[in-house]
């Protein structure tokens, strides 16, 4: 992962990710005063769908958490592309995720899931 400030490449990480197969396919960052990023990121591939949870700061490898597994709930019923804490209204800080319903063939409208307050709260 790659740090752009001002249209140039500022720092590099090595984020490895909870699964052998898993890849990003969407996040979303909060940069706070002192410069460290919070991240949410989706980890998935067929049976893998985790949200995932981090901070890029000092240390150039970074090892998320897994903040959510929906793996077994979901079991690869639907498509993760984006994330995002949610910036105003109603649902200000808490986090949606976009599904696509789009694998070969489009199976469906797209969606958003609307995690419940304090699932994954918005970093201060």
């Amino acid at each position: 992962m790659v740090r752009i400030v001002g249209g140039k490449p500022e720092r590099t990480y090595k984020v490895w990710l909870t699964s052998e197969v898993g890849k990003l396919s969407g996040l979303d960052c909060r940069v706070a005063a002192d410069g460290t990023a919070t991240v949410l990121a989706i980890e998935r591939h067929f049976e893998v769908t985790k949200v995932l949870r981090f901070s890029l700061g000092a240390e150039a490898d970074v090892t998320p958490q897994v903040a959510l597994d929906l793996g077994p709930v979901l079991r690869a019923g639907l498509n993760l592309e984006g994330i995002a804490w949610s910036a105003a209204g109603p649902n200000a800080g808490q986090v949606v995720a976009a599904v696509d319903n789009q694998w070969r063939t489009i199976t469906g409208p797209s969606e958003f899931l609307l995690f419940a307050p304090g699932a994954l709260a918005a970093p201060q």
